[in-house]
């Protein structure tokens, strides 16, 4: 590396004046400069602040409207067990086969609405037909989170 007369080598010849780099960036709207108090008191500084509107808050439905959303039908699910079975196990179901749930008959079955629990309750059969007796239902904020979908 070469010195020149300063001794600080090729390095200060690459060094620019700063001139070079100083230029006027135009802001279309300049902030507004904190306001200073020189005194012997401690320094202040205020600065514009900023609100954020907040959303309003949704309106309470009309009473037709609540009327209409009361009147909709949802299915309802009865989930008499669960079990996990292998692609191999559920390729080799055919009619007549048998799957054992590890679950007394005993205990109550859920009530599913939108895929989420609201109650229990027991078979009963009804005429011909299957029924639930309910035992437990959740209050009407589980039921309504239920059947909007919220978790």
């Amino acid at each position: 590396m070469a010195e020149d007369d300063s001794g600080r080598g090729e390095i200060a010849n690459c060094l620019l004046p700063i001139e070079m780099f100083s230029a006027s960036i135009p802001i279309s709207k300049p902030f507004p400069a904190p306001l200073v108090s020189v005194s012997d008191q401690p320094i202040i500084l205020s600065m514009p602040v900023l609100h954020a509107q907040l959303p309003a808050a949704p309106a309470a439905p009309s009473e037709a409207e609540l009327s209409r959303i009361l009147r909709l039908e949802v299915p309802i699910i009865v989930k008499l067990a669960e079990r996990k079975l292998s692609i191999n196990e559920v390729m080799r179901l055919g009619a007549g086969a048998i799957i054992e749930f590890l679950k007394s008959s005993e205990e109550p079955l859920q009530l599913l609405v939108n895929n989420k629990a609201i109650g229990l309750g027991e078979a009963v059969k009804v005429g011909e037909n299957f029924g639930l007796r309910i035992t437990q239902i959740g209050d009407v904020r589980q039921i309504v989170a239920a059947i909007s979908g919220q978790p």
